[in-house]
């Protein structure tokens, strides 16, 4: 996905001035050699500057594997001439000797990780042309980022740097990209999102001592991934506006609570995945799409007393069913959706479905092996795909119409 830049200026930041380098080796190792394909640069042994006079056949600026397993120990400083206009994915990631970048006022994108994990890199400029910043491409690292003026669309926060010391954060107002913008930052303990945020793949993954996010009133989904991976996750506050929380919004994080409020209509796939220390979970009854192993491998899926004769309930969804559910089996009366492959593991050979159910969701039976009838007089508002794919009942012609 595209990234655009967030003009605005964390407090901790240092503005730099733009210096334009042109001065190359004088000992180059390779680059005015290199054959077509490959990006033009010089190497100064003395001093650790490479310097980027050309670019590959794709218009990228960046080193080829073997290239950068023979630098990347010894590059110090990395200097691109005025001209190019990109620098490529993961050009310098993981250069920990990394401590000065200089980038041409002709540069307009800067890809995925290209300079993740440069933990001497002081800071960085990036030039008002830019329009265009990957994911993670500064995470890991120890830089501060200056977005130049010019460019004032305010949408994206590119990085918050992993040296900031605050405990708490609020994102601005506007902001509707975090993708790994707080990567590795073992500080914060709160952060507050707005309602405008869409998109926050890994936004906090590595962030060791984050307890608390705060989803603002207004917000209309829980982006996926968003706290993928926080295993200090305690507390999440999802507000009454929210419709859809995304999947893998919480997988595998510390999460103890997972209230989700009535007007939720939709929960992805593996939301809850993983949550060891999730023991509360409320669903709403206003579900009408619940996606596969939502709270799977969670305290409250462990826990034998939840269960109800092999199958799980939450709220008004049929969540899951294992093994041991064998025979008939009539769904109880009150519910209203059943999940995605809620019955794939059941060996049951016939179910009723209560006129209570109005949302099936895809693949709800897939490949129950021994499903050979489904009793429903009730009609659905909704009912997914392949649904009663692989099972008797699916391969009995007569069930066709």
């Amino acid at each position: 996905m595209k990234k655009r830049i967030i003009s605005f200026v964390l407090t901790a930041v240092l503005l730099l001035s733009a210096v334009s380098v042109f001065a190359f080796a004088a000992h180059p190792v390779s680059g005015f050699a290199n054959t077509s394909n490959t990006s033009t640069w010089s190497f100064d042994e003395a001093t650790g500057t490479i310097t980027f006079i050309g670019v590959d056949n794709a218009g990228l600026s960046m080193l080829t594997t073997n290239e950068k397993k023979e630098l990347a120990p010894k590059i110090k400083k990395a200097v691109f001439a005025e001209g190019i206009e990109s620098v490529g994915s993961s050009t310098f990631e993981d250069c920990v000797n990394l401590t000065e970048v200089v980038l041409p006022s002709t540069l307009t994108s800067i890809n995925s990780r290209a300079f993740y994990g440069c933990t001497s890199l002081a800071s960085v400029t990036v030039p008002a042309a830019v329009s265009y910043i990957g994911d993670a491409v500064f995470a890991m690292s120890s830089a501060a980022v200056t977005i130049a003026a010019g460019n004032d669309d305010n949408k994206t926060l590119v990085y918050y740097p992993s040296f900031i010391q605050d405990a708490e954060f609020v994102i601005p107002a506007g902001t509707v990209d975090i993708d790994e913008a707080f990567l590795g930052n073992t500080y914060l303990k709160k952060v507050t999102l707005p309602a405008t945020v869409l998109t926050a793949r890994y936004a906090f993954q590595y962030c060791t001592s984050l307890k608390t996010v705060n989803f603002s009133e207004g917000m209309v989904l829980i982006p996926s991934n968003v706290c993928y991976e926080v295993a200090s996750l305690e507390s999440v506050t999802i507000p009454s506006t929210v419709k859809e929380i995304e999947y893998s919004a919480f997988y595998e994080s510390g999460l103890k609570s997972a209230i989700v409020p009535e007007g939720v209509t939709k929960i992805g796939d593996y939301a809850f995945y993983g949550c060891e220390s999730l023991a509360e979970v409320k669903f709403p009854s206003t579900l009408e799409n619940v996606g596969y192993d939502v709270v799977k491998k969670t305290a409250y899926y462990n826990d034998t007393g939840k269960w109800e004769n092999n199958v799980l309930y939450l709220g008004t969804c049929l969540i899951d069913t294992n093994y041991n559910l064998k025979g008939d089996y009539t769904i109880k009366d009150g519910t209203t959706i059943i999940a995605e492959y809620a019955f794939s593991n059941a060996k049951i050979t016939s179910v009723t479905i209560p006129n209570s159910v109005k949302y099936i969701c895809d693949d709800a039976f897939y490949s129950a092996d021994l499903l050979a009838a489904v009793n429903a007089t009730g009609e659905f508002i909704w009912v997914g795909r392949d649904t009663v794919l692989d099972t008797p009942y699916a391969a009995n012609e007569l069930n066709w119409v």
